[in-house]
This record gives structure tokens, sequence and C-alpha cells, in this order.
């Protein structure tokens, strides 16, 4: 998680949450909205509390846990037969059980998808075109939800395939691709495999993204193009309109 990123100007936090205690904070702000009633309990060990909420027939208890990452009720070993709800800041245990509800709250504070440009060597391309789902390495400060376009390197040197970071977090044993001894992996999936791909020839002689980082950086790395994403996102719709349907979460109108 990224704890540099600020939140909108009128949310009661500064900066995203890093702590229960924070997530317990911009939980009160929407308890109402959210159809609860009352705290029965609160303490201090699993679950973290126990709240009433009107349903359809009548004034139910919900056991909830408190946590940052919804992943993390996995990794703190809590039994999900014991608990109803999980109010996180970030939704990403793509495996969860069904019987858990997940009240997302970043949802309420206008935090939208980041976009990733990511470069893939010639020892991944193969790989990465094998399937649709893959656990990869993505950028540290990416979350559940966000784009990436992967870049092939040369000979094609053209972005040509577009992910969405599922989530699933976990740090492992880096690849040839950096020289950290771990990485972070997440779980993407395939929202589509571009027919006519947008080459760094197109990308850098272009007015809006010549002066990009990613340019400079002749295209070698991780880079968040959210800010560019206006530009990029009109090219690869120009030369592949279908991709409009694909892409209809990830306009730049809901964007930014």
């Amino acid at each position: 998680m990224d704890d540099t990123e600020k939140l909108q100007s009128d949310a009661p936090l500064e900066r995203v949450p890093q702590q229960e205690l924070e997530i317990i904070f911009l939980f009160a702000e929407h308890f109402k909205s959210l159809g609860f009633t009352k705290i029965k309990k609160m303490q201090q060990r699993f679950p973290d509390c126990i709240a009433y909420r009107k349903t359809n027939s009548g004034i139910k208890e919900v056991i909830i846990e408190f946590e940052v990452q919804s992943i993390n009720f996995n990794a703190h070993g809590h039994n999900p037969k014991k608990c109803d709800c999980i109010v996180c800041w970030e939704d990403n245990w793509l495996d969860k059980p069904k019987n858990l509800e997940i009240i997302e709250l970043r949802k309420h504070y206008g935090v939208t998808p980041r976009i990733w440009v990511m470069a893939v060597g010639n020892d991944y391309k193969d790989r990465l075109s094998e399937a649709d789902e893959w656990d990869w390495s993505v950028p540290s400060k990416s979350h559940a939800g966000d784009l990436v376009l992967f870049y092939y390197t040369a000979p094609e040197s053209c972005i040509k395939d577009i992910f969405v970071i599922n989530g699933q977090y976990s740090k492992r044993k880096s690849g040839s691709w950096t020289i950290k001894k771990t990485d972070v992996f997440a779980n993407i999936s395939r929202i589509a495999s571009i027919r006519s791909p947008l080459s760094f020839e197109e990308i850098k002689t272009d007015k809006t993204l010549s002066n990009s980082h990613m340019v400079a950086m002749q295209m070698q790395g991780r880079f968040d193009v959210t800010g560019e994403w206006y530009r990029i996102y009109h090219m690869l719709i120009v030369k592949n309109p279908k991709l409009k349907k694909d892409l209809s979460d990830f306009s730049p109108e809901k964007i930014y």
C-alpha cells in the first residue's frame, strides 16, 4: 500500500489509512449509511466488533473484523466461519470465502484505479501470452483494480496486452527482471490483447507523451501513467475501436 497517497480534500484523513485504528475511524463516518444502528461490543482480539444492522427481516447482529487490506484476515489466521463482515480499506483477497461480506472503504473516498505501464522482456513474453490469468510481479504501489499495460521490449517495442490486478498480494523471491531480492506479486487477469499495438515510436513522437517519464526511461521499468491515460486511451481506441467496450470500466471519464 502506498502510504504517500493523499485522499481527497474533504476526507477526514489526509492520507490512505495504514493501521486498523484508522479503518475504525473511517468506518464510523459511514456507520449509519451502511445500515448499522449500534455497536454492541468492541475488543482488542478477534473478532474486533459486534454491531447491529438493519436488514429486510429486522435488526441483525453482525460480527466484524477490521483490516487495512482484506487479505490480512487470512494472513492473521482468523476463522471465516466466526465472522460475517470484513471492513477494510482495500479488498485484495481473491479467493475469500463466499460467506464473508467485504466493506471496502476506499470506494467512499473517490479512489479510482491507477494505470501502469510495465515492460516485459524476452524471457517472459511467451509466458504472458499463454494464459489469461497469472500470478505476476506488480508495482509495489499498485492496488487491486489497477490496470496494467504490458510493453513488450524489442523487437516488438509496443504496448501489446492489457491486464487488471485482482489482488492476492504476496512477497516472493525476485526473478531476473530486477536486482531486488524480493518482489511484490498479485493475481492479474487479461482484459484484452491489443490487435493493433501501440508502438514506442508512436508514443515518443506524440506531443503529449513525448515528455513523459516512460519515454525518458525508454520504457524500461514500471510507470504510473495515470496522468497520461487520457492520451494513451484515445490512441489505443483510434487504432482499436473494439477496445472501447473492453475498457469501459477504465474510460478517462471514470478515472479522472
